[in-house]
């Protein structure tokens, strides 16, 4: 991944203003749990916009982070009570990093390397990141870091494959992590070590979801790697969204588009399916199993999904949706420009 919702817009008013994106910003009014904070685009810039999904979508806050030649990427991990959000320097491995609480938008150093993932979970950041070796290869790290200190990972464990998805179960603060090598693998961080779960005997795209302690994955397309060539690497799509179990996976409900990302909100499991160039929402009654809405995305690529007080939100490149009681989609907020050229990753713990 038109109509425009009702929109309440909180005008906030930083203390010790400037031009300048790498400082502290600090709200003049705390913001209302949730909140999510995400790249946009206005007028050839990009900004640093801070949403709060307390009674719709408010546009909280927003700041100039730099032109869009300079910074049209960043990946955002977003948990009820603070966001964490990496910003590319066009043209480098350069990540600066931000996070977000209910009272400021704080910067918290650079990170000179790849992020390809990002998480957190109390006073730790954890990234995945790649190395190019001198043979040729990559090599996968998960590092973790003390998030007032970006200096130097505190730990970093290698890894022997391409991560998939990376998410934190918030109750716990175990890290999980989807590995895709010959095949595909649950891995989890337990006492500082890996730990493995085959879940897929293919090597498989796939996300990750954490609902009250309980995992989920999407069985998205089989993915073959660039020099494992082979006349049997036919590419395969799955419509699959499972749970996993002791035993392995447990097939949950039968998508009718590829998978990707999904969100549960009380009986309800909402996933978006399709493909970067066209996008769905099924909505699924999770004890039936049986899906109850389809709909066509507009507006762009497909970011991530959140859930606030039982509502539920889709975020594009250029709008957001919101689910409502009946399955209707509307418009909730609509990007001040709407061809938008950012690319935004939004994951949630």
């Amino acid at each position: 991944m038109r109509r425009i919702g009702s929109l309440f817009l909180l005008v906030v008013i930083m203390t010790g203003c400037s031009n300048d994106p790498f400082q502290d910003h600090v709200f003049s009014n705390e913001l209302s749990y949730p909140f999510i904070t995400t790249l946009v685009h206005e007028d050839g810039k990009a900004m640093l916009t801070v949403f709060e999904e307390d009674k719709g979508i408010n546009e909280a806050f927003s700041f100039e982070i730099g032109d869009l030649e300079e910074r049209n990427y960043s990946a955002t991990y977003v948990d009820q009570k603070r966001n964490v959000t990496a910003i590319n320097e066009m043209g480098t491995v350069n990540y600066d990093v931000f996070t977000t609480d209910n009272k400021a938008v704080n910067y918290i150093g650079s990170l000179k390397e790849p992020v390809d993932k990002i998480a957190q979970w109390k006073d730790h950041i954890y990234i995945v990141t790649y190395k190019n070796n001198k043979d040729g290869t990559r090599e996968a790290l998960l590092k973790k870091y003390n998030n007032d200190d970006l200096k130097a990972a505190v730990e970093e464990w290698p890894i022997n494959g391409k991560v998939e998805d990376l998410k934190i179960d918030p109750e716990t603060g175990k890290v999980h992590f989807i590995l895709r090598s010959d095949q595909t693998e649950l891995m989890t961080l337990v006492d500082d070590e890996l730990k493995n779960t085959k879940i897929f005997d293919e090597p498989v795209s796939s996300r990750l979801m954490i609902h009250e302690g309980e995992i989920f994955m999407s069985k998205y397309k089989t993915v073959h790697e660039e020099n494992k060539s082979s006349s049997n690497n036919i590419e395969q799509a799955y419509n699959e969204v499972v749970q996993v179990k002791d035993h392995g996976a447990e097939k949950l409900v039968t998508t009718t588009e590829s998978p990707t990302s999904m969100i549960i909100s009380g009986q309800f499991l909402y996933v978006i399916t399709g493909d970067p160039n066209q996008a769905f929402l099924e909505i699924f009654d999770r004890n039936s199993a049986k899906l109850i809405q389809k709909h066509e995305l507009e507006g762009g690529m497909v970011n991530g999904l959140s859930e606030s007080n039982g509502e539920v939100y889709i975020y594009t490149n250029n709008v957001v949706y919101q689910v409502l009681d009946d399955h209707r989609l509307e418009i909730a907020y609509k990007h001040k420009e709407y061809k938008s050229l950012l690319d935004n990753e939004l994951n949630g713990g």
